[in-house]
């Protein structure tokens, strides 16, 4: 009987000593794993930031063109506008503008301006130039010329670079000339005969029913080299 309860005795130290010792290294572990994963994660940390900073490469042209200013000056144009207008001058307007848009920053039309003449619901091109004649001015064209008008069709029709040298032309040439009929025609040779080759185009406006409405139509179409 003393034998059992020393040997139960031992086998409940043993046991104690045993769980004793299993918490402990269990708590060990636990600890070890406390510590060791902050390390780790501020060693990836550091890791991260040692890694080369690599500048993103700036085109200086896609930057421009970016720009608000410089989307701003490619949205509007520029644009001349003269004779029977309040305040005539230069203007600057949206892209797709019209000739009537331009009007009404010159102020409107004066009371002798003939506004039929000219188209004013055309889109206008950056850096044109615009007149705008009087009645007077477009008395003496013929119903088809003043028909006609100031259309910007007409520098199609001769094509890019092609002058007419009115003091070269034939009759029949200078017709082709928008505004100008048999009558200018034969008047422009009968000039030349009298008077001798025209020194500059605008001596053309020197002819009998060509002043300075018909003559803005026209000046960029012929020369007299």
């Amino acid at each position: 009987m003393k034998k059992k309860i020393i040997t139960a005795a031992l086998t409940g130290a043993f046991l104690l000593i045993a769980g004793i010792g299993y918490s402990c290294a269990y708590k060990r572990e636990d600890s070890d794993l406390l510590i060791t994963s902050p390390l780790k994660e501020q060693e990836k940390i550091t890791e991260e930031a040692e890694e080369p900073f690599v500048p993103l490469e700036v085109n200086e042209e896609d930057t421009k063109k970016a720009s608000p200013e410089s989307e701003k000056k490619e949205e509007e144009i520029c644009v001349h506008i003269c004779g029977a207008v309040v305040n005539p001058g230069v203007y600057t307007s949206e892209y797709g503008a019209r000739i009537v848009d331009f009007i009404e920053l010159a102020g409107g039309l004066t009371s002798d301006a003939d506004g039929d003449y000219i188209n004013q619901a055309e889109t206008v091109s950056d850096g044109r130039r615009i007149y705008i004649p009087t009645k007077e001015e477009v008395i003496s064209l013929s119903v088809e010329e003043y028909i006609l008008g100031d259309s910007g069709e007409a520098e199609e029709a001769f094509g890019e670079g092609a002058l007419l040298n009115i003091n070269k032309a034939s009759a029949q040439e200078l017709m082709e000339l928008p505004g100008i009929g048999q009558a200018k025609a034969d008047r422009i040779i009968e000039y030349r005969k009298n008077q001798g080759k025209f020194q500059s185009i605008e001596d053309l406006m020197k002819i009998p029913g060509i002043k300075e409405g018909l003559f803005q139509q026209i000046s960029s179409l012929i020369t007299v080299n």
